[in-house]
């Protein structure tokens, strides 16, 4: 319940809430269905899609349309999925007010599991300036909510702060803490978790030491605002001529230089 009152900030029991993924979709669909419950909301989902494919765009906004929704929880692929269509879709060209006023009574989109890009942030500003509001936050499956943008203090491309209860260290590859203000894998304390079992605890020792469990991102904490910014997956940073570029900013620059429907998501690998 610790993580779910981040939720809860926000959820009026005259809200109408929207899953954009599947009800099976894991443990952030179930903690946002508890949030939307416990606040005495109404909650709207697609339990199946035709052929286990992804919801498309068209039955997102219909679905957000008829059921007039307030509170979108989104990802950031369909994020960005959403903002292309609406920018550069054949029913957008023809007439996008038409497709923005299907979005008229959503206040705000909460967008977890995975690093919302800056570009996608500001293509989101720039379709919508100051009528919505976007929150973005980090999670782990078996605890919840980790980092949290606060209300009415999201910062573009941060993960946010700490959740209430929640302690977070950078470390190393060694496990032993970085120096503040350096980019390190987060690592975090707080009130709940897994308990592992059988040959689970291989598992859990790659991921549990000393009291801390151990992610597998890699974050940096701003000097100036006390935020956090995700700069990648272990497995994934680059190192380049003694350099450790992020995966997460390399992206970014290609986002930033390509602007096409066709392109929903890309990796660096």
């Amino acid at each position: 319940m610790i993580q779910e009152n981040i939720l809860l900030q926000e959820i009026s029991s005259k809200d109408t809430c929207f899953h954009c993924e599947t009800l099976h979709f894991g443990s952030y669909a179930n903690r946002m269905v508890f949030a939307t419950l416990v606040a005495g909301a109404t909650l709207v989902s697609i339990d199946k899609v035709e052929n286990d494919n992804d919801i498309t765009i068209p039955q997102l906004l219909h679905v957000i349309e008829s059921s007039r929704t307030t509170i979108v929880y989104s990802t950031p692929f369909y994020l960005k999925q959403l903002c292309n269509h609406l920018s550069y879709s054949e029913e957008a060209k023809q007439n996008q007010k038409v497709l923005l006023d299907k979005l008229s009574t959503v206040d705000l989109f909460v967008c977890v599991a995975d690093v919302l890009l800056p570009s996608t942030f500001d293509h989101f500003t720039q379709l919508f300036g100051k009528n919505k509001k976007l929150q973005n936050a980090l999670g782990a499956s078996e605890y919840g909510f980790l980092m949290y943008n606060p209300k009415g203090a999201s910062i573009k491309g941060s993960i946010g702060i700490p959740s209430p209860f929640v302690t977070i260290q950078l470390m190393d590859e060694q496990c032993n803490p970085v120096p503040r203000y350096t980019a390190g894998i987060i690592a975090f304390k707080g009130p709940k978790g897994f308990n592992y079992v059988g040959h689970a605890k291989q598992i859990m020792n790659e991921c549990y030491k000393d009291g801390w469990n151990i992610t597998r991102d890699i974050a940096v904490e701003d000097k100036e605002t006390g935020y956090y910014f995700m700069q990648g997956r272990r497995e994934d940073l680059i190192i380049l001529a003694g350099e450790n570029l992020s995966v997460i900013d390399t992206e970014e620059i290609l986002f930033k230089q390509i602007r096409h429907l066709a392109l929903n998501w890309l990796c660096v690998v």
